[in-house]
């Protein structure tokens, strides 16, 4: 079976991007599964369950409505060390990210999430669309 991890910020946008791209893909839906992973700043508890993000919940239902087996994972911490580490977790053989355009000296301040998998990660990468959010 394919697998692809599919992270998830809180932009509706930019997780339609994701979907549509994956859904564009000539591949078996059959034989694909698709982990949709969100990061929150704080770890989850179980007495006290988190909402998912609507981005979260839009890209399940549009993969799902489109035939794919869905799985939703939540993680906590540094978002780039949990997308790297669950994807190693999950031997994923592809990570689908959604850009967005950032001037470089804001990167070099703030860093990004897409580039810092993608240097700290052992599987393909491939990042759809740019948004401005």
């Amino acid at each position: 079976m394919y697998h692809i991890l599919v992270p998830v910020d809180e932009h509706v946008d930019r997780a339609r991007m994701e979907s549509s791209y994956l859904q564009s893909l000539p591949i078996d839906r059959a034989s694909t599964q698709i982990t949709v992973a969100h990061a929150y700043e704080n770890e989850p508890r179980d007495d006290h369950p988190v909402e998912r993000p609507e981005a979260v919940r839009t890209v399940i239902d549009e993969l799902e409505a489109a035939g794919f087996s869905v799985e939703h994972r939540e993680l906590s911490g540094p978002p780039s060390e949990g997308i790297v580490s669950l994807a190693t977790e999950l031997e994923a053989d592809e990570i689908v990210m959604a850009g967005r355009k950032r001037a470089p000296t804001a990167k070099v301040v703030f860093g990004s999430v897409t580039q810092s998998v993608i240097l700290s990660n052992d599987c393909p990468v491939t990042v759809v669309g740019v948004s401005d959010a």
